[in-house]
């Protein structure tokens, strides 16, 4: 026989094999390139979100405070403006006119700075502060500063802002310039931080939100202002969020700050046009390509892994047929020189015999693997048979392999189960499980044969091998499966007998399994509907 194994003539197939790899790859490439894409457009995409709220939440806190200044300007006219039609004005009589003003707010309750209002008058060049309410000059840090300041003449009536922290708390004041007595003066008025927020700040943050966000139902707070003083929050409208902020410094050189944060749902809104163009094009095409890749790679892998086992098959098969064919011409040569005695003719016989039933044997179940996915002839019909003879049958030429490793079969059968399948099915079934505990079981065992009846007509084979674990109990009786304990045990092997068991018994509507023997080792088990015991033929009637 040629010696060179038939996996070699694969050449060609492996050959398109990597042609197909090369194709299948192709989706995994464009995979790739559409998944850098697709993180390049997230990255630009929160690039842009970022800096579009941080823009917004500048330009909202730039709007807040121009209404805030316009609504606190408007506060201070109200109050200071009186003092300009004074003929002949005094500290006194500034101070008389500020309270008037701020009485008749307090009275009508409709308008900012009405509440805890702190008049006061200062002339930097005499050294004059009066106040409204007892005050000490010298701590005063509302002295300290106006004492510096020099606004010089004036020809409209500008309002002046400034703010700081003293042992009080933070303060907040706004004066004009006029003249008293021919010198320069500086009148104006004290108000708290909490009121001066919520009488002017925070009208103007809810005027900003409408104009801002008009008519947004989804979210209903879209932005938070807040105003520090130093390490001190003085006022706050709505709670914190962790969007995008924006904070500017109310006055210069000192410690007041107005911050605005956005609240992240208004981002995907209010920057919708942020994406990059095609963004929602590229993730359904990532989503194809990635879907496509990972079918190319299974199906690669399942390639992959039949090719293995074709060439396992071609390999394994030539290996056992080349035993059985050796000692056929072995003792063919034997006979055909005439020189044995009669009792080694006998024997050259017989093992002729044997090994051309152990190579049919193997080409049937080839064949059988070969064929097991196609539709069976629906001519093919076949009958119920007692199975107990046809088991006796089967047993016995099973006896010389049994012999050779002095292993024992036992059989306990029940005579009259019946099943509707080919009597050569059922030879083919018991020779394989038989031979596969010959094969896996150890030398000197026990094999026991069983057949019970019933509603479900069962045959069972128990062994003394190693059994089969749990993990391997199902695949087992795929084509080219065998176990890691049956490989350790029996060497090299085709792995077809279970999986022709399986498709033997699926054709007469049976089932297959494998549990622990009662005795140690595993038991293979075929279960069928049974037949009616009236329409029974036996195997020779047949």
């Amino acid at each position: 026989m040629p010696d060179q194994p038939p996996a070699s003539r694969l050449g060609p197939l492996r050959s398109r094999l990597r042609l197909l790899e090369t194709g299948l790859f192709l989706p995994v490439v464009i995979t790739a390139a559409l998944g850098v894409g697709y993180l390049q457009a997230i990255r630009a995409r929160q690039a842009a979100i970022d800096a579009g709220g941080q823009l917004l939440a500048r330009r909202t806190a730039e709007r807040t405070l121009a209404a805030a200044g316009i609504r606190g300007d408007r506060a201070a006219v109200s109050l200071l403006d009186p003092i300009h039609d004074l003929r002949h004005p005094t500290p006194s009589r500034i101070l008389a006119t500020i309270a008037r003003a701020t009485d008749s707010l307090r009275a009508c309750r409709c308008g900012p700075l009405k509440e805890g209002a702190y008049a006061f008058v200062a002339i930097p060049a005499t050294g004059t502060f009066v106040t409204s309410v007892s005050t000490d000059r010298a701590t005063d840090p509302r002295w300290q500063y106006l004492r510096a300041v020099r606004p010089g003449p004036r020809t409209t009536r500008e309002i002046f802002a400034a703010g700081g922290l003293s042992a009080g708390g933070p303060w907040l004041i706004h004066f004009v310039a006029t003249r008293i007595e021919g010198r320069e003066a500086l009148v104006g008025i004290d108000v708290g931080m909490t009121s001066w927020w919520t009488d002017t700040f925070g009208p103007a943050v809810a005027e900003v939100r409408r104009a801002t966000f008009p008519g947004d139902p989804a979210v209903e707070l879209p932005f938070a202002a807040a105003l520090l003083a130093g390490p001190t929050e003085v006022g706050r409208d709505g709670p914190g969020f962790s969007g995008p902020s924006a904070a500017f410094p109310l006055f210069p050189n000192l410690p007041f700050t107005f911050a605005v944060t956005l609240n992240p749902a208004v981002l995907p809104a209010m920057l919708a046009a942020a994406g990059p163009p095609g963004y929602p094009v590229l993730g359904g095409a990532l989503a194809a390509s990635l879907a496509a890749s990972v079918l190319a790679l299974i199906l690669l892998r399942q390639i992959r892994r039949t090719m293995a086992q074709r060439e396992a098959f071609l390999a394994s098969i030539s290996h056992e047929l080349r035993t059985p064919l050796t000692e056929i011409l072995l003792h063919g040569e034997s006979l055909l020189l005439d020189r044995p005695t009669p009792v080694a003719k006998s024997r050259a016989a017989t093992a002729i015999v044997r090994e051309t039933r152990r190579t049919i044997a193997l080409v049937e179940n080839a064949l059988t693997v070969a064929g097991a996915g196609r539709r069976p002839d629906p001519a093919f019909q076949p009958g119920p048979v007692r199975l107990a003879p046809v088991v006796r049958e089967a047993l016995a030429a099973l006896g010389p392999a049994a012999a050779d490793r002095r292993v024992r079969i036992e059989a306990d059968l029940d005579e009259i189960s019946a099943v509707a399948i080919e009597p050569i099915a059922v030879e083919r079934i018991l020779t394989n499980l038989v031979s596969n505990a010959l094969r896996y079981g150890p030398e000197g065992q026990t094999i026991r044969v069983r057949l019970t009846g019933g509603g479900l007509v069962r045959l069972m084979v128990d062994d003394q091998g190693p059994g089969v674990p749990t993990a391997e109990r199902h695949r087992i009786w795929d084509p080219f499966e065998r176990g890691a304990a049956g490989q350790r045990v029996s060497g090299p092997g085709v792995g077809l007998g279970l999986a022709i068991v399986r498709h033997l018994a699926g054709l007469a509507g049976g089932t297959v399994g494998v549990e622990p023997a009662p005795g140690g080792g595993a038991r293979f088990a075929v279960a069928w509907p049974a037949a009616r015991p009236a329409s029974v033929e036996s195997p020779v009637e047949r």
